[in-house]
C-alpha cells in the first residue's frame, strides 16, 4: 500500500513537473535572455533530466549565453554539487573558462559601475577557484595563485603598469621561474624591487626543502599515524622550489608541490579600480583564514556564498574553541561565525561586543605568511582598513607587538585618527584603561591643531572613548566627552567626572540633530560612517540624560530615514542595527 502511495506520488510529481517545464518553454520564448529565468528552467530539469542530458542542456544553453555570468556562477555551483558528474579537473576547468570568460566582457564594458562589478564578480569566481583547489588537495597550487595575482597587481615594475594585461603577465611569468621570494613568503620584496635590480646582480637563494615526514617517528596505530602525517603535509601551504629557475628535475615525493607558470597563468586577470585592489587583499585574507571584510553587508555574496565560508562545518566539531563553556555563558556577543560587516568597532577583541577577528578564528591561520604578506603590503597599500587589520593580527599574535607596531604606524601618521583610536583599542582589549584613556586624551587634545582633512574620524574617536567610559561605569565622563565633541573652542579638561552644565547640554544635543539632519544627504563613504558615529553619540547623550526610549527613538528615526531615502534597508541600516543594541 506504501510503495503504491509513493509511486503515485513521484507520478504526481513528474506531472507538475512537465507543466512547469511546458510553462517554462513559452516564457522562455518571449524572454530568451532572462538569466534567472533561464537558471530556474534549469533547476526543474534536474527533476526530470538524466545527467548526460542535463549537461547537454547547460552546455547549450551556455553556448548561447556565453557571457552570462550570472549562469556560469550557476553552473559551476551545480558541476561542484553533482556527485555523478564531479570531477576536480572539469571543475578548475569551468572555473578558468568563466575567468576567461569574464577577462573578455570587462574589455567591452564602457560603463564605470559595469566594469567595477565584473572585476568584483572576478575576485569572486578567484576566490571560489582557490579554495576548491585548497580542498582539493592542491594547496600549492591555491597559494601560487593568490601570490601570483598580489604581485601583479600590487607590485608589478613601473615601467610594465601601462602595458597591457598580457604583457605584464609575461614579464610576472619571468619573475616566477626565475624563483625569487615571493608574495607572503620570507625575504620577499616584491616583484619591482627584483626588477630593478636585474638579473645579474642578484642569485637566487632557495629555500631549503622540507624533511621528509616519518611515518614510522609518529605517535598512535597506524590509521592515526596516516591521519597525522596528512595534516603535516597539509601544513605545507606553499610550493616547493626546485633552486634552478625551474630547469631541472628536482626529488620531491609530490610533484605538485611544484608550480610552474603554466599551473596558474589562466587563473590571472587584471584588477584596476582602487576599491576591487582593496577587495582582493580581503579575499585573499579570507581564504587564509582571517575572517575580515572591506565593510561587507551580511547579504553580500562574499559573506553568503557557502563555499567561501564553510568555518562551520570546519571548525565546530574539532575546535573545542569554538563551543561556548559554561564560563561564557554571560559572554552575550562570542559569535563564531562572523556574517556581519567590519566597522572600526569590531576589529579588537571586546568583553561586551562582537570582534570580527578574534583569537579563536587565527587558531588554525598560517601566521607566517599573514604577517609577511601585511609587513610588504605596507609599502604599497594606503587603506586605513587594511593597517588596522594588520594591526589587530598582530595583537593577536603577540600583545606587545601590536603595540610597538601601533606606535611605529602612528610614527608615519601622526594625524591619523582611526590609528589613534587603534591603538587605543589595543590597550582597552588588554584591559589597560588607563593606558586607553591616555592616549584617546592625547588624541583629542592634538584634533582641532590638525587640518580639517584629518579631523574626519573626530566623532569614532569621541564615540569609543564614551563607550570605553560607560564600561567602567564613568556615566559623567562619558556625557563630558560626548559634548566635547559638539564645542568648536572645547577643551580636554572638562572630560572629568563632574556634571554637564545644562547649557551645554542643550547645544550638544542641538549640534548632534543638526548632524542628524545632513545625514540625509551624505554621498560618500566617510560622511556615511559619520552619520552612524554622530548617531551612536547622540543615542548615548540622550540616553545618558533623559532615558533609554528617547535613545531608541534617535535609532527608529535613522532607521526610518535611510528607508525613505533609499526605499530599501542597506548597509548603512544594518550597521544603526549593529549599534542599535549597544545603549
Amino acid at each position: 500500500m506504501q510503495f503504491n502511495v509513493s509511486r503515485k506520488s513521484e507520478s504526481t510529481k513528474l506531472s507538475i513537473n512537465e507543466v512547469k517545464l511546458s510553462i517554462f518553454d513559452k516564457a522562455l520564448q518571449l524572454n530568451p535572455k532572462n538569466s534567472w529565468l533561464l537558471v530556474e528552467y534549469l533547476k526543474c530539469c534536474e527533476q526530470t533530466y538524466d545527467v548526460p542530458k542535463l549537461l547537454t542542456k547547460w552546455d547549450q544553453i551556455l553556448n548561447e549565453n556565453p557571457g552570462d555570468i550570472v549562469l556560469w556562477m550557476e553552473y559551476i555551483t551545480f558541476r561542484q554539487t553533482n556527485l555523478v558528474s564531479f570531477n576536480v579537473t572539469q571543475c578548475l576547468q569551468l572555473f578558468e573558462d568563466c575567468l576567461h570568460v569574464l577577462r573578455k566582457s570587462v574589455l567591452v564594458a564602457n560603463d564605470y559601475n559595469e566594469k567595477l562589478r565584473i572585476e568584483r564578480i572576478m575576485i569572486h569566481v578567484f576566490q571560489r577557484a582557490c579554495v576548491f583547489m585548497l580542498q582539493s588537495g592542491y594547496s600549492e597550487r591555491a597559494y601560487a595563485c593568490w601570490q601570483a595575482m598580489v604581485e601583479l597587481v600590487f607590485f608589478a615594475p613601473d615601467h610594465l603598469r601601462q602595458q597591457t594585461f598580457y604583457d605584464r603577465v609575461a614579464a610576472l611569468e619571468v619573475f616566477w621561474e626565475a624563483e625569487w621570494p615571493r608574495f607572503g613568503e620570507d625575504d620577499a620584496k616584491g616583484w619591482s624591487y627584483y626588477a630593478d635590480q636585474g638579473n645579474n646582480e642578484m642569485q637566487v637563494i632557495p629555500a631549503p626543502l622540507p624533511s621528509p615526514i616519518n611515518i614510522s617517528n609518529l605517535h598512535g596505530d597506524m590509521y592515526e599515524k596516516w591521519a597525522t602525517a596528512e595534516e603535516m603535509h597539509n601544513g605545507r601551504l606553499l610550493s616547493t622550489r626546485t633552486g634552478t629557475g625551474g630547469d631541472d628535475d628536482i626529488n620531491v615525493d609530490d610533484p605538485y608541490r611544484i608550480i610552474i607558470f603554466d599551473d596558474i597563468r589562466s587563473f590571472l586577470y587584471d584588477v584596476t579600480f582602487p576599491q576591487s585592489c582593496i577587495e582582493l587583499l580581503y579575499a585573499c585574507f579570507s581564504f587564509v583564514g582571517l575572517t575580515f571584510n572591506p565593510g561587507y553587508s551580511s547579504s553580500n555574496p562574499l559573506i553568503t556564498d557557502t563555499f567561501l565560508n564553510n568555518k562551520l562545518a570546519n571548525e565546530s566539531i574539532a575546535n573545542k574553541s569554538f563551543w561556548a563553556t559554561r564560563l561564557e555563558e554571560n559572554c552575550l556577543f562570542k559569535f563564531p561565525i562572523k556574517a556581519f560587516p567590519q566597522v572600526e568597532d569590531n576589529l579588537f577583541n571586546s568583553q561586551n561586543w562582537i570582534c570580527i577577528c578574534d583569537e579563536v578564528d587565527v587558531i588554525n591561520v598560517d601566521m607566517k605568511f599573514v604577517r609577511n604578506a601585511f609587513y610588504q603590503l605596507r609599502q604599497v597599500v594606503n587603506d586605513t582598513g587594511i593597517k588596522l587589520s594588520r594591526l589587530s593580527v598582530e595583537h593577536l599574535y603577540d600583545t606587545s607587538s601590536g603595540r610597538s607596531l601601533a606606535k611605529s604606524m602612528l610614527k608615519r601618521e601622526k594625524m591619523n585618527l582611526a590609528l589613534w583610536n587603534g591603538y587605543a583599542q589595543v590597550e582597552r582589549s588588554s584591559n589597560k584603561y588607563s593606558e586607553a584613556r591616555k592616549i584617546y586624551l592625547g588624541a583629542i587634545a592634538q584634533i582641532l591643531s590638525y587640518p580639517e582633512r584629518f579631523q574626519i574620524d573626530a566623532p569614532l574617536l569621541h564615540r569609543t572613548f564614551a563607550e570605553m567610559e560607560l564600561e567602567q561605569g564613568h556615566y559623567k565622563t562619558a556625557m563630558n566627552i560626548l559634548t566635547l565633541l559638539t564645542e568648536e573652542q572645547g577643551n580636554i579638561e572638562s572630560i572629568a567626572e563632574v556634571d554637564v552644565s545644562v547649557t551645554r547640554l542643550l547645544k550638544a544635543k542641538k549640534y548632534y540633530a543638526q548632524q542628524m539632519a545632513k545625514s540625509t544627504t551624505t554621498i560618500s563613504q566617510y560622511e556615511s560612517g559619520n552619520s552612524l558615529h554622530y548617531c551612536v553619540c547622540y543615542a548615548l547623550l540622550e540616553c545618558l540624560s533623559q532615558n533609554i526610549q528617547q535613545a531608541c527613538k534617535i535609532y527608529e528615526e535613522m532607521i526610518q530615514d535611510i528607508e525613505m531615502r533609499k526605499g530599501y534597508l542597506d548597509l548603512e541600516a544594518e550597521l544603526i542595527f549593529m549599534a542599535y543594541p549597544l545603549i
